[in-house]
């Protein structure tokens, strides 16, 4: 298992800080650096919540089918002939207390993330039916830190961990 998590990438967005978090550009080197590869898992939408970026749930949505399309068209699958499975990891609802945050300007980064985030599960189970890929909802089971409302803690790290390990098994 090789972990490519990295703090404030998008779906495939850029902005200027942090810089270099489009996920749709980092994607194409990543495959190929990690091939021949068996499953990706991509668990992305959490930053596109922002309200810089203007977005609705089905902009959310079709971000991630541009890297869904990304792995379909590649070949670093199994005996570099194919194109890896794809496991989506829906997000956890962001708490309450997420939508109070503020930057320094004042702004309400995740100012209606929670109703956002709600809606992206069912987009994100029906594109994942639609594009042959697997699905995993944790939106019942995983919940934020009460610190931030955004983030997980270890329990739910580990919580997480261990519904995803099941679900790869269950995938192979």
């Amino acid at each position: 298992m090789i972990e490519e998590g990295l703090n404030g990438r998008t779906t495939n967005l850029d902005y200027a800080i942090p810089p270099n978090r489009n996920g749709k550009t980092y994607l194409p080197p990543c495959l190929y650096t990690h091939a021949p590869i068996d499953l990706v898992i991509l668990g992305l939408g959490g930053n596109d919540l922002k309200v810089y970026f203007n977005r609705s749930p089905e902009d959310i949505r079709d971000g991630l089918l541009e890297l869904i399309n990304i792995i379909q068209a590649s070949s670093y699958g199994q005996r570099m002939q194919e194109a890896p499975k794809i496991l989506i990891v829906g997000l956890p609802v962001p708490l309450k207390i997420a939508e109070e945050y503020t930057d320094d300007d004042g702004v309400l980064v995740f100012e209606g993330a929670i109703e956002k985030a709600k809606c992206l599960i069912d987009l994100y189970e029906r594109a994942a039916h639609e594009k042959q890929c697997y699905f995993l909802n944790v939106s019942k089971t995983i919940f934020p830190s009460m610190i931030d409302g955004l983030h997980l803690d270890d329990v739910a790290h580990k919580k997480l961990a261990e519904m995803v390990c099941k679900k790869i098994v269950d995938i192979f």
